[in-house]
């Protein structure tokens, strides 16, 4: 009886399921980067031969430790269309992918970026590589549809999701990813302890994925970083996003016991310059491709010798000194020139610079001279052509009267001086499908009535339009907009409630608006016209994306949210003016 009794309770405790303890090391959107941050702070660093290091140091100290990568590893460099480059991109993609292997990775999605090179490519990769590929949704040989991997005592199972778009640029095929989501888990739930979702969806798509799917726990985000900063949580389920191009490790500390995450945290592992790299690795990696592999020396020229080969090495020569000029509005505090400026300092390097307000003489001369429309605007000498830096910025200067003036794709605009002041005026530009829209246009209807500032609302249009549904959204806003301006606004901030339902007529009745009048205004030549006036204003004022706002018809900002503080002493400043 006593054996019987003893028995039953061994058998009873070896089935009560333990906590288990997990490290997952996380990388993603490395875009095959072999080497630091060449113009970062040396804190920074990064690079595979120091990841190799960080890595191994970890599995030393931890027990169940298992090392994933999220997609995105294909070089994708500047210049990587033309053939001589593209070739320079496999090349450098596969001495990446070796890496990979030595560091022995447990798994590797596939993100859009992975096709960039071609289908034959992509699929030369997962044929012939001893890593495990993992996606549930492409047919492509040796890329699995889920992966396990085994502890012993403990068994992690991986699915694998990329995203459709990638059908597109082949005739890779690629399946609805949650229909293959759904009966992926269900296969692996049984057959292990923990799941782990390996997608480069973006973290937009991922954060919806887990609202739709609360079974996984924890998801391991690539492709499109817009609304995660390293992780969040989205209910019961962690959301975890790499660091850009390999400069760091993500770290994942996990305390799972039946597919549910108790605790967990997440480090940055840093690779900084100081980080002793692994020699196997670093012999088999050329000291450089591209003169931007080369670390940045001050007052020095870095240039790429031998590229690609593993006799390459990176010389170090003095840099030619030469000054631009900025021309912009000193006295507006949105009207920043640092990411232009750091742009050009980071392919011609001797570059100074001398920055003008547009009402002095000098600036004023200037202007006039080069027929300047908006600024700021960045005058560069006719000696940057010598740069070898400047291959890299030649289509984004225009050569006039001896001068390179940039384009205002990197300049930016935010002055527009050729159109006539309006006091107290905002023009605010969005799209129904950009997901801050809605937000921005309830702040700004706030603002505008609060501080009695004229509010117009524009859309802006592609020149495709992703669907019929999207034309004919336009048309009935530009519709109400025209037969009802008092009640647009608030027609807008109703419809954005609930973009995805079919039911466009709610908001018309709630709002007392005519609707056979709507109707009837969609259906005539009228509304082509109200659709070309509103891509003219656009086009005028070069606004190309959406959350544009421009403020007193001449001061232009792409916004991310609106401050009224901010937004109220830009006023006060600009209508004195």
């Amino acid at each position: 009886m006593k054996k019987i009794i003893l028995l039953i309770l061994w058998l009873s405790i070896s089935f009560v399921a333990y906590p288990h303890k997990v490290t997952v090391c996380y990388t993603g959107n490395t875009f095959s980067t072999l080497y630091p941050c060449g113009y970062c702070p040396a804190s920074v660093g990064g690079g595979v031969s120091r990841r190799a290091t960080a890595i191994e140091e970890i599995k030393k100290n931890n027990k169940n430790v298992i090392l994933i990568d999220g997609g995105n590893f294909v070089y994708a460099g500047p210049s990587s269309a033309k053939e001589t480059k593209q070739q320079f991109a496999k090349e450098r993609t596969l001495i990446y992918l070796n890496t990979m292997a030595q560091m022995k990775y447990d798994a590797i999605g596939i993100g859009a970026e992975d096709i960039s090179l071609g289908l034959d490519f992509l699929r030369s990769i997962t044929e012939n590589f001893e890593l495990k590929f993992i996606s549930s949704n492409i047919e492509l040989k040796g890329v699995h549809p889920h992966l396990i991997k085994d502890f012993g005592d403990f068994k992690i199972g991986l699915i694998g999701l990329s995203p459709l778009s990638m059908a597109k640029e082949s005739d890779l095929k690629v399946g609805s990813y949650l229909s293959k989501l759904k009966r992926t888990f269900r296969y692996l739930r049984r057959k292990v302890d923990f799941i782990i979702l390996v997608s480069s969806l973006g973290d937009v798509e991922n954060i919806a994925l887990a609202k739709k799917f609360p079974e996984i726990k924890l998801i391991l985000s690539s492709g499109p970083v817009s609304k995660i900063d390293k992780s969040v949580n989205v209910g019961k389920t962690v959301i975890i996003t790499p660091a850009a191009r390999g400069k760091s490790l993500r770290v994942v500390d996990l305390d799972v016991k039946n597919n549910r995450i108790n605790d967990w945290k997440v480090q940055v592992k840093r690779l900084p310059l100081d980080l002793k790299e692994d020699p196997k690795i670093k012999a088999s990696v050329p000291a450089c491709f591209t003169d931007s592999d080369c670390s940045r020396k001050k007052g020095l020229v870095a240039r790429c010798q031998n590229p690609g080969e593993i006799t390459s090495l990176c010389g170090y020569y003095e840099a030619k000194q030469f000054e631009a000029i900025i021309i912009t509005d000193k006295d507006c505090s949105f009207c920043s020139v640092d990411f232009p400026q750091a742009a050009l300092r980071q392919h011609l390097l001797g570059i100074s610079f001398k920055v003008l307000d547009y009402r002095q003489p000098e600036a004023k001369e200037l202007i006039a001279k080069y027929d300047i429309v908006t600024l700021p605007s960045f005058i560069l000498p006719i000696e940057v052509k010598d740069e070898r830096g400047f291959a890299n910025l030649s289509k984004f200067l225009k050569l006039k009267n001896g001068k390179y003036l940039l384009d205002e794709k990197v300049s930016g605009i935010s002055l527009v001086l050729n159109r006539k002041p309006k006091s107290n005026q905002i023009d605010f530009f969005l799209d129904f499908n950009e997901p801050n829209s809605k937000k921005l246009l309830n702040d700004l209807v706030k603002f505008s009535r609060k501080n009695n500032v004229n509010l117009n609302i524009y859309f802006v249009i592609p020149e495709e339009p992703s669907s019929s549904r999207a034309t004919e959204e336009i048309e009935l806003a530009l519709a109400v907009k025209d037969l009802y301006p008092s009640k647009f606004a608030d027609y807008l901030l109703l419809r954005l409630q609930n973009r995805q339902s079919l039911f466009w007529m709610n908001p018309l009745e709630t709002l007392g608006i005519d609707i056979d009048k709507v109707k009837a205004l969609v259906k005539s030549k009228r509304i082509k016209q109200l659709v070309k006036d509103n891509k003219k204003i656009a086009e005028d004022l070069n606004v190309l994306a959406p959350n544009v706002i421009v403020i007193n018809n001449i001061w232009i900002f792409k916004v991310v949210q609106i401050n009224d503080k901010d937004l109220k002493n830009f006023f006060k400043t600009t209508n004195k003016k």
